[in-house]
C-alpha cells in the first residue's frame, strides 16, 4: 500500500511514518501544508492518503475537496487525535476517518475493506 501522509506536525508525521513503515506500508511522501499535500498527491499518485482534519491554514475537509476538483483516485481517509471529528461526515470526500491513537496498516485496510475499495 502506497501512502501520503499530510498533517502539520512533523513530529507526529515522523511517528507515523516509522509505525505505518513498520508494517508494511510504503510512505511514499509527507506534506505539512495542504498545497504541498495536493503536489504529493498528483505527483506520487499514492493509493492512500492520511489527511489531518486541523492543518493550520485550513483543514483537511477543504483539502479533501480539492483532491475531488483535481480528480484524485486515492482513497482519502481523515485523521485527528479529537476522535469527534469520526461523527463528522464526510461529505463523499473522503472513504471515512481513523483516529490517530488507531491508525495502523490493519485499521487503514478494514477502512479499505469496509468502503468497498481494493489495492489489488
Amino acid at each position: 500500500m502506497r501512502c501520503l501522509l499530510i498533517d502539520d506536525s512533523e513530529e507526529v508525521m515522523h511517528a507515523l511514518e516509522r509505525l505505518l513503515e513498520r508494517q508494511g506500508v510504503d510512505v511514499v511522501a509527507k506534506a505539512s501544508t495542504a498545497d504541498a499535500g495536493l503536489r504529493h498527491v498528483l505527483a506520487h499518485k499514492p493509493d492512500v492518503v492520511l489527511l489531518d482534519v486541523d492543518l493550520g491554514e485550513t483543514d483537511g475537509f477543504e483539502l479533501a475537496k480539492r483532491f475531488a476538483a483535481a480528480g484524485v483516485d486515492a482513497a482519502v481517509i481523515f485523521t485527528s487525535a479529537h476522535p469527534e471529528y469520526a461523527e463528522i461526515p464526510a461529505e463523499g470526500t473522503a472513504i471515512g476517518f481513523i483516529s490517530k491513537a488507531s491508525l495502523s496498516a490493519t485499521s487503514i485496510e478494514e477502512m479499505l475493506h469496509r468502503a468497498g475499495r481494493s489495492l489489488d
